[in-house]
């Protein structure tokens, strides 16, 4: 005769509790613009290459070029910085309309970049110390241009398109004027060279802060010459992405309104460099 066997537990019974997938917060579910994120990691690793190159091992591709002995060229080297603030701008349309702007007022978005701005500006000053060995307050470097180039244009982002199309054209004309076609002061002709020029001129006369303690002596409001050229270059990243978002246009259309403005503004600055040399710099 055989006795049926009992299964006895051997730890009490758990139950397994039930989750509504649907009732937890969506970490994940903002699509991301794949363009953007390649292009980032692209100007990010061409600056780890840039950072690392010398003379004598790397292309002069990798090599600052700026004044370069009066020749004032431009390398693919120069091209990492205004390309990072053309990404800064392609983000500003994506983040302001459905990222951390989404349901804010236009004061909130302005406020939230002012301290995004004043946090990256500290960063830029840290590291500006740790390097010269010296706490430096009002600098002009990359991130503090980064950090106002961000702000300035969240500010525009919220104007009408005339407005950022008539300061684009504004700064870079007056730029333009200040280089090559105003006389410099008291020589009464046009002097274009690499430490005496009118825009250099106008900064340490006009734009400069003199008497003050040392870390204010230097100019700090000189970089407003440097900063609003750059920050032309991230509102065209915000037409950039702009156009991106139209949803309303097909995808194929969209991307050859894109090539095609990419051509034209490509036309439009060799013909200017018959005038005005390509260079980061100016």
């Amino acid at each position: 005769m055989t006795t049926p066997s009992t299964a006895i537990p051997l730890s009490p019974p758990t139950t397994t509790p039930t989750t509504n997938l649907a009732s937890l917060p969506a970490l994940h579910n903002r699509p991301r613009l794949l363009a953007l994120d390649a292009f980032r990691g692209f100007v990010m690793l061409l600056m780890l290459v840039v950072n690392s190159s010398t003379h004598e091992s790397f292309h002069w591709q990798f090599q600052h070029r700026g004044w370069n002995m009066g020749e004032k060229g431009a390398s693919l080297c120069d091209m990492v910085f205004p390309w990072f603030l053309f990404a800064v701008g392609c983000a500003i349309p994506f983040s302001m309309g459905g990222g951390r702007g989404a349901g804010k007022s236009a004061f909130e978005k302005v406020w939230e970049a002012f301290k995004r701005a004043l946090l990256i500006y500290a960063l830029g000053a840290v590291i500006t110390a740790a390097r010269r060995g010296e706490v430096v307050f009002f600098l002009w470097d990359i991130l503090p241009i980064i950090a106002w180039g961000d702000f300035l244009g969240v500010v525009l982002s919220l104007m009408p398109r005339w407005v950022q199309a008539g300061f684009v054209v504004a700064v870079l004309v007056a730029k333009w004027l200040m280089l090559t076609k105003i006389n410099y002061p008291d020589a009464g002709v046009v002097v274009w060279e690499e430490k005496r020029h009118l825009d250099e001129w106008v900064k340490s006369n006009y734009l400069s802060i003199r008497g003050g303690p040392m870390w204010f002596v230097g100019g700090w409001f000189g970089g407003l010459t440097q900063l609003l050229p750059a920050t032309c270059c991230v509102v065209m990243g915000m037409w950039a992405a702009s156009l991106i978002r139209a949803q309303a246009l097909p995808s194929f259309l969209r991307a050859m309104w894109l090539i095609a403005a990419g051509l034209i503004a490509l036309l439009l600055a060799y013909v200017w460099e018959r005038d005005l040399a390509f260079s980061k710099d100016f």
